[in-house]
Protein backbone atom coordinates (compact mmCIF):
# COMPACT_ATOMS: atom_id res chain seq x y z
CA UNK A 1 0.00 0.00 0.00
CA UNK A 2 1.11 3.22 -1.10
CA UNK A 3 1.80 5.75 2.27
CA UNK A 4 1.29 8.40 0.41
CA UNK A 5 -1.91 7.97 -1.19
CA UNK A 6 -4.84 9.00 0.89
CA UNK A 7 -7.30 6.50 0.16
CA UNK A 8 -4.27 3.36 0.24
CA UNK A 9 -4.01 4.96 3.85
CA UNK A 10 -8.13 4.81 4.75
CA UNK A 11 -8.50 1.22 3.58
CA UNK A 12 -5.17 0.24 5.72
CA UNK A 13 -6.77 1.88 8.76
CA UNK A 14 -10.27 0.19 8.27
CA UNK A 15 -8.49 -3.66 7.68
CA UNK A 16 -6.49 -2.40 11.18
CA UNK A 17 -9.78 -1.82 13.06
CA UNK A 18 -12.08 -4.45 11.57
CA UNK A 19 -9.46 -7.05 11.14
CA UNK A 20 -6.67 -6.45 14.38
CA UNK A 21 -9.29 -4.23 16.46
CA UNK A 22 -6.04 -1.75 16.59
CA UNK A 23 -8.51 1.47 17.25
CA UNK A 24 -5.40 3.83 18.35
CA UNK A 25 -3.18 2.59 15.07
CA UNK A 26 -6.50 3.31 12.99
CA UNK A 27 -7.75 6.26 14.13
CA UNK A 28 -4.34 7.70 13.36
CA UNK A 29 -4.12 6.36 10.18
CA UNK A 30 -7.66 7.87 9.40
CA UNK A 31 -6.20 11.55 10.24
CA UNK A 32 -3.40 11.17 8.36
CA UNK A 33 -5.41 10.33 5.62
CA UNK A 34 -8.05 12.57 5.88
CA UNK A 35 -5.19 15.27 5.96
CA UNK A 36 -4.29 14.52 3.05
CA UNK A 37 -7.38 14.29 1.27
CA UNK A 38 -9.23 11.36 1.38
CA UNK A 39 -12.61 10.78 0.35
CA UNK A 40 -16.44 9.69 1.19
CA UNK A 41 -15.69 5.97 1.57
CA UNK A 42 -12.55 7.14 3.82
CA UNK A 43 -14.65 9.42 6.00
CA UNK A 44 -17.94 7.45 6.53
CA UNK A 45 -15.01 4.13 7.71
CA UNK A 46 -13.69 6.68 10.66
CA UNK A 47 -17.38 7.56 11.29
CA UNK A 48 -17.83 4.14 11.52
CA UNK A 49 -15.57 3.03 13.79
CA UNK A 50 -16.16 6.79 15.85
CA UNK A 51 -19.72 5.11 16.65
CA UNK A 52 -18.63 1.97 17.77
CA UNK A 53 -16.67 3.79 20.78
CA UNK A 54 -19.32 6.01 21.27
CA UNK A 55 -18.04 9.15 20.42
CA UNK A 56 -21.04 9.88 18.40
CA UNK A 57 -20.52 13.89 18.05
CA UNK A 58 -17.45 13.07 15.77
CA UNK A 59 -19.04 10.29 14.09
CA UNK A 60 -22.19 12.01 13.11
CA UNK A 61 -20.12 14.62 11.86
CA UNK A 62 -17.62 12.55 9.65
CA UNK A 63 -20.59 10.73 8.81
CA UNK A 64 -22.42 14.23 7.49
CA UNK A 65 -19.36 14.93 5.56
CA UNK A 66 -18.99 11.59 3.64
CA UNK A 67 -22.85 11.78 3.08
CA UNK A 68 -22.43 15.40 1.03
CA UNK A 69 -18.95 13.84 -0.76
CA UNK A 70 -20.82 10.90 -2.00
CA UNK A 71 -25.08 11.22 -1.69
CA UNK A 72 -26.25 8.16 -3.18
CA UNK A 73 -23.27 6.04 -1.55
CA UNK A 74 -25.58 3.20 0.19
CA UNK A 75 -22.49 2.35 2.28
CA UNK A 76 -22.37 5.74 3.77
CA UNK A 77 -25.37 5.97 4.38
CA UNK A 78 -25.93 2.55 6.32
CA UNK A 79 -23.16 3.53 8.79
CA UNK A 80 -24.74 6.86 9.49
CA UNK A 81 -28.20 4.82 10.16
CA UNK A 82 -26.16 2.52 12.52
CA UNK A 83 -24.29 5.38 14.22
CA UNK A 84 -27.97 7.05 15.04
CA UNK A 85 -28.64 2.84 16.04
CA UNK A 86 -26.02 3.27 17.71
CA UNK A 87 -26.76 6.09 19.62
CA UNK A 88 -30.19 4.65 20.55
CA UNK A 89 -31.97 7.30 18.73
CA UNK A 90 -34.07 5.09 16.77
CA UNK A 91 -36.17 7.21 14.94
CA UNK A 92 -33.31 9.03 13.45
CA UNK A 93 -32.25 5.53 12.73
CA UNK A 94 -35.42 4.73 10.91
CA UNK A 95 -35.30 7.65 9.24
CA UNK A 96 -32.06 6.66 7.43
CA UNK A 97 -33.01 3.35 6.96
CA UNK A 98 -36.57 4.44 5.22
CA UNK A 99 -34.36 6.53 2.84
CA UNK A 100 -32.07 3.79 2.10
CA UNK A 101 -35.36 1.58 0.72
CA UNK A 102 -36.95 4.76 -0.92
CA UNK A 103 -34.09 5.49 -3.29
CA UNK A 104 -32.93 1.82 -3.53
CA UNK A 105 -29.58 2.12 -2.46
CA UNK A 106 -29.76 -0.74 0.32
CA UNK A 107 -33.26 -1.41 0.43
CA UNK A 108 -32.88 -4.87 1.94
CA UNK A 109 -30.12 -4.60 4.65
CA UNK A 110 -32.01 -1.40 5.80
CA UNK A 111 -35.67 -2.93 5.79
CA UNK A 112 -34.00 -5.90 7.77
CA UNK A 113 -32.53 -3.54 10.27
CA UNK A 114 -35.97 -1.63 10.49
CA UNK A 115 -36.91 -5.26 11.75
CA UNK A 116 -34.12 -5.17 14.23
CA UNK A 117 -35.20 -1.98 15.68
CA UNK A 118 -38.54 -3.00 16.34
CA UNK A 119 -37.63 -6.11 18.01
CA UNK A 120 -35.29 -3.15 20.05
CA UNK A 121 -38.30 -1.23 20.32
CA UNK A 122 -40.65 -4.22 21.54
CA UNK A 123 -42.76 -3.36 18.65
CA UNK A 124 -43.24 -6.87 17.76
CA UNK A 125 -45.95 -6.80 15.01
CA UNK A 126 -43.98 -4.42 12.86
CA UNK A 127 -40.78 -6.62 13.73
CA UNK A 128 -42.97 -9.95 12.50
CA UNK A 129 -43.91 -7.79 9.45
CA UNK A 130 -40.24 -6.40 8.22
CA UNK A 131 -39.06 -9.71 8.76
CA UNK A 132 -41.46 -11.87 7.14
CA UNK A 133 -41.58 -9.94 3.94
CA UNK A 134 -37.98 -10.22 3.38
CA UNK A 135 -39.11 -13.93 3.33
CA UNK A 136 -37.21 -15.91 0.07
CA UNK A 137 -35.04 -11.99 -0.42
CA UNK A 138 -32.85 -12.68 1.56
CA UNK A 139 -29.62 -14.81 2.56
CA UNK A 140 -31.50 -17.91 4.48
CA UNK A 141 -29.65 -17.97 7.91
CA UNK A 142 -30.57 -14.43 8.16
CA UNK A 143 -34.04 -14.63 7.59
CA UNK A 144 -33.91 -17.30 9.84
CA UNK A 145 -31.90 -15.02 12.37
CA UNK A 146 -34.47 -12.27 11.71
CA UNK A 147 -37.51 -14.33 12.38
CA UNK A 148 -36.20 -15.76 15.73
CA UNK A 149 -35.74 -12.26 16.82
CA UNK A 150 -39.55 -11.28 15.94
CA UNK A 151 -40.82 -14.52 17.87
CA UNK A 152 -38.46 -13.82 20.80
CA UNK A 153 -40.01 -9.98 20.73
CA UNK A 154 -43.18 -11.72 20.87
CA UNK A 155 -42.54 -13.90 24.25
CA UNK A 156 -42.76 -17.36 21.70
CA UNK A 157 -39.34 -19.27 23.13
CA UNK A 158 -40.26 -22.65 21.55
CA UNK A 159 -40.62 -20.74 18.15
CA UNK A 160 -37.84 -18.77 18.36
CA UNK A 161 -35.37 -21.55 19.43
CA UNK A 162 -36.83 -23.07 16.06
CA UNK A 163 -35.53 -20.40 13.96
CA UNK A 164 -32.48 -20.51 15.73
CA UNK A 165 -31.84 -24.28 15.34
CA UNK A 166 -32.68 -23.09 11.47
CA UNK A 167 -30.16 -20.99 11.07
CA UNK A 168 -27.10 -22.80 12.19
CA UNK A 169 -28.53 -26.12 9.54
CA UNK A 170 -28.65 -23.66 6.82
CA UNK A 171 -24.92 -22.63 7.14
CA UNK A 172 -23.81 -24.69 4.38
CA UNK A 173 -26.20 -22.30 2.06
CA UNK A 174 -24.86 -19.50 3.49
CA UNK A 175 -22.67 -17.99 6.14
CA UNK A 176 -24.09 -18.01 9.44
CA UNK A 177 -23.07 -15.13 11.53
CA UNK A 178 -22.18 -15.99 14.87
CA UNK A 179 -22.69 -12.47 16.17
CA UNK A 180 -26.52 -13.17 14.80
CA UNK A 181 -26.94 -15.87 16.67
CA UNK A 182 -25.24 -14.25 19.89
CA UNK A 183 -28.28 -11.54 19.75
CA UNK A 184 -31.16 -14.34 19.01
CA UNK A 185 -29.95 -16.48 21.82
CA UNK A 186 -29.56 -13.44 24.37
CA UNK A 187 -33.51 -12.47 23.16
CA UNK A 188 -34.45 -15.44 24.27
CA UNK A 189 -32.70 -15.47 27.47
CA UNK A 190 -29.89 -18.41 26.93
CA UNK A 191 -27.02 -16.28 28.06
CA UNK A 192 -24.53 -19.45 27.75
CA UNK A 193 -25.57 -19.97 24.04
CA UNK A 194 -24.67 -16.08 23.56
CA UNK A 195 -21.61 -15.77 24.88
CA UNK A 196 -20.56 -18.99 23.41
CA UNK A 197 -21.56 -17.52 19.79
CA UNK A 198 -19.63 -14.12 20.73
CA UNK A 199 -16.89 -16.26 21.14
CA UNK A 200 -17.60 -18.02 17.51
CA UNK A 201 -17.58 -14.98 16.23
CA UNK A 202 -14.35 -13.82 17.85
CA UNK A 203 -12.16 -16.48 16.20
CA UNK A 204 -14.35 -15.73 13.05
CA UNK A 205 -13.38 -12.11 13.22
CA UNK A 206 -16.29 -10.40 12.81
CA UNK A 207 -16.76 -6.49 12.01
CA UNK A 208 -20.00 -6.55 13.88
CA UNK A 209 -18.17 -7.15 17.27
CA UNK A 210 -16.86 -4.34 17.42
CA UNK A 211 -20.56 -3.03 18.58
CA UNK A 212 -20.14 -4.57 21.69
CA UNK A 213 -19.79 -1.75 23.67
CA UNK A 214 -23.46 -0.76 22.75
CA UNK A 215 -25.24 -2.99 20.85
CA UNK A 216 -28.61 -3.15 22.51
CA UNK A 217 -29.53 -5.98 22.05
CA UNK A 218 -27.09 -7.49 24.30
CA UNK A 219 -27.82 -5.53 27.45
CA UNK A 220 -29.17 -8.59 29.21
CA UNK A 221 -25.85 -10.08 29.26
CA UNK A 222 -23.10 -7.21 29.45
CA UNK A 223 -22.93 -7.05 32.57
CA UNK A 224 -21.36 -11.09 32.68
CA UNK A 225 -17.62 -10.51 33.42
CA UNK A 226 -17.16 -12.82 29.93
CA UNK A 227 -18.72 -10.04 28.00
CA UNK A 228 -16.91 -7.43 29.25
CA UNK A 229 -13.23 -9.92 28.58
CA UNK A 230 -14.67 -10.22 25.48
CA UNK A 231 -14.85 -6.36 24.87
CA UNK A 232 -11.62 -5.69 26.15
CA UNK A 233 -10.30 -8.26 23.58
CA UNK A 234 -11.09 -6.42 20.95
CA UNK A 235 -10.07 -3.18 22.11
CA UNK A 236 -13.66 -1.52 23.48
CA UNK A 237 -12.75 -1.30 27.29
Amino acid sequence: IDPNNAEALGLLADIDYLYFYDWPRAESEFRLAIGRGAQAGTRAAYGWGLATRGRFEEALRELEIAQNLDPLGGGTRFNLAMAYLLARRFDRAKRVFRQAISDGTSPLDSQFMLGVIACYERDCGTAAAQFASLKDRFRLPAENFGLAMAAACAGRVAEARGYIAATKTAAGAAFASPYQLAMAEAAIGDKEAALSALDRSFSAREGQLLYLKLEPAFDPIRADPRYQALEKSVGLE
